[in-house]
């Protein structure tokens, strides 16, 4: 499935801009990306009827991972009304 072309230029500008932080402002920024995505998580669940579950503490390397397949879930269930605004804000806070 192909994301919309704002969302997925704006993931693609989000993983640039995050490749290129070093390791302790990764780790600051760490709770901003999981943040994200375990709410994108919680509103695909929600659409479904599901009870939200915590998205695994699998560590910074796989942040940008898990924040894809959220955001790729979110689009596949129609949850994308303010989703370019949201990895706007997330790209902005990364620098």
């Amino acid at each position: 499935m192909a994301l919309p072309p704002e969302i997925d230029e704006e993931l693609r500008r989000i993983a640039r801009r995050w490749h290129e932080l070093p390791a302790p402002r990764a780790a600051a920024l760490a709770p901003d990306l999981r943040a994200l995505a375990q709410s994108l998580a919680d509103r695909v669940r929600a659409a479904a009827g599901r009870p939200p579950v915590p998205l695994p503490e699998l560590g910074e390397a796989t942040l940008l991972d898990q924040l894809r397949v959220t955001v790729y879930d979110a689009t596949a269930a129609g949850q994308t009304a303010d989703l370019p605004d949201r990895l706007r804000a997330l790209r902005h806070a990364i620098g």
